[in-house]
């Protein structure tokens, strides 16, 4: 079974995106394992929010060719996707998949290399699930949903609106069907996350409410004890 290892730079939201990213790897029949193991593949979600995310993420990218030179590294994120668009690469990297595909990653791996679909046991469809996070005595009890994606708001200390410059909003009745799937399995805290979260809205897609009305739908579910906004 080949081994994949996964890593993380940035927010909430890529850390939420690589959760799910994990689960499509595993769902193909990926073993995972700790990003400093040996592994077969080596997917890095990088971040460009400045240049000293910009300069860690090439630094994670060499780090993981360095771990095993006959592996497959993949890049994906913000960086990634700046990389794209100016042009750049670089040499350690086998594999850049954009922003907009990043939740595919294990197809666009499995369509560049398809030798890794042979050595597959298991074949399954991604039912994706939200990130969640151990609290103490490794009980998880909060977990991270992620509702809005992009930015319009041309900062000039950062590039997320070059990388993500859609604005989508989770429509909203998708996002209290996931919230409550999450309260079913045990999560008492859920925290709201996306790029620019405040966006939140019928404009973007939400089908209605805004963030705080939102937040209100939310607040009706049983068994739900708080909720929170990164």
């Amino acid at each position: 079974m080949p081994k994949v290892a996964l890593t993380t730079l940035g927010c909430k939201v890529n850390q939420y995106e690589t959760q799910k990213i994990l689960e499509s790897f595993e769902a193909r029949g990926f073993e995972v394992v700790p990003f400093d193991s040996p592994a077969d593949v080596y997917v890095i979600n990088t971040c460009s929010v400045t240049q000293s995310a910009e300069a860690k993420s090439r630094q994670t990218v060499r780090r993981a060719a360095r771990q095993n030179p006959n592996a497959i590294v993949v890049m994906t994120g913000c960086y990634a996707q700046f990389m794209l668009r100016r042009g750049e690469r670089m040499e350690e990297a086998h594999l850049v998949v954009p922003n907009p595909d990043k939740l595919h990653t294990v197809d666009r791996l499995l369509e560049t290399f398809p030798e890794l679909a042979e050595q597959l046991r298991v074949r399954a469809t991604f039912s994706p699930t939200a990130l969640g996070e151990t609290v103490g005595g490794g009980r998880r009890t909060r977990a991270v949903l992620k509702i809005q994606d992009g930015c319009n708001v041309f900062c000039a200390f950062c590039s997320i609106p070059y990388t993500r410059p859609v604005l989508r909003s989770l429509p909203y009745q998708d996002v209290l069907a996931e919230a409550q799937a999450l309260v079913a399995r045990g999560f008492k805290e859920i925290v709201l996350t996306g790029v620019l979260i405040g966006d939140y809205g019928a404009h973007s897609g939400s089908e209605g409410p805004d963030l705080p009305a939102l937040c209100a739908m939310l607040s009706e579910l049983d068994g739900l004890e708080r909720i929170r906004i990164s």
